[in-house]
Formats: structure tokens, sequence, C-alpha cells
């Protein structure tokens, strides 16, 4: 019988998921969103960070709505131009709790809008962990202008821009594909 992955239960680092804690498995994150056969996981660690301290532009991750395909330009383009992108490079370098490297992302505005639609579930399961909640402001992978970009209040889900180079809360995700 095949599992029903709901928001809020745990993934761990074996891929499998729970709404329960399991004594003696790595939790890698909570269950964010879910969409057919795909899993949005929610890292259970954050930084403060600034998006581009260099005030990095990135103007194809205005229209991209998959943060990993943002993410993956934003590093691309720092690379190219010798900038900065310190939001984007830790979520890709991210490896807490069994989550390996490259597979973390710093997610895009539509789909943090989607997991913070979520956060008093994800909440109620970071409490059991005794993490930090979702509770800041959060940088997301969409630029706005060449200056600023994107970000989602956690409190309230209020959605507003920023300059690139001020530093706000990251926290990464991954998507996880069900067999």
């Amino acid at each position: 019988m095949e599992q029903k992955i709901t928001v809020g239960m745990f993934c761990y680092q074996d891929r499998t998921f729970s709404q329960n804690l399991v004594e003696g498995k790595v939790v890698s994150g909570i269950a964010a969103f879910v969409a057919g056969n795909k899993v949005l996981v929610v890292g259970l660690r954050e930084d403060r960070l600034p998006w581009s301290s260099d005030k990095l532009e990135v103007k194809e991750s205005q229209r991209l709505i998959d943060g990993l395909k943002a993410t993956q330009k934003i590093l691309a383009l720092a690379r190219k131009s010798g900038k900065k992108a310190e939001a984007a490079q830790w979520c890709h370098e991210y490896m807490a709790d069994g989550v390996i490297k490259g597979e973390a992302f710093l997610p895009s505005k539509a789909e943090l809008e989607k997991l913070l639609s979520n956060k008093a579930k994800i909440n109620d399961s970071l409490k059991k962990l005794n993490l930090a909640l979702l509770e800041n402001w959060y940088w997301t992978s969409t630029e706005f202008t060449p200056h600023d970009s994107w970000q989602v209040f956690g409190e309230s889900g209020h959605v507003d821009y920023a300059y690139k180079h001020f530093s706000y809360s990251v926290r990464p995700v991954f998507w996880i594909k069900l067999k």
C-alpha cells in the first residue's frame, strides 16, 4: 500500500516520511507542499545572509517559478561575473541532516508562498524538534529589480522586496520524488 504524504510529516535521511518521530532515524526536513508525485521539503536549519552582497543581477530569475533552476542560474552567473550570491550558495551547499550537497536550493517566490501557506503544520513539526520556526523574512530566488529581490514574511505570508545586500533569513528546500 502506498503511503499518503501530507504537509508537516517528517522527511528522513532515507527519504521516507512519517507523521511521528521515529527513534534512530535522521530527520532531514519537513514536508511543506505536495504536488502530484513530488514533495517539497523544507530544511531544518536557517541562516541570515545577503541575497548578494555584490548586488548580482539575475534578470532571468524574475520569470522562473522553479527555485532549483533559478538557484542554478544565480550560481552560474555569480561564477561567470565573479560576484557573490550568498543565499543561493548557502542553500546549494547545505548538507545538514542528511541533505546531499546540491540537492537543496533557494525557493522561488511562488514556492516560498506555497510553503508558508502551510507554515502552521510545518512549525508544529519544527517545535517537536526544538528548531527555529518559520517566522522571519525569507529570501526567495526571485529577483524583483537589479537591486532588489523578493522575500516573504514567515509570520504573515506578506510579500515584499528588499535590497539584495541586506541580510535576511535563508531556509533551503528540496524536492523528493515519490516512487
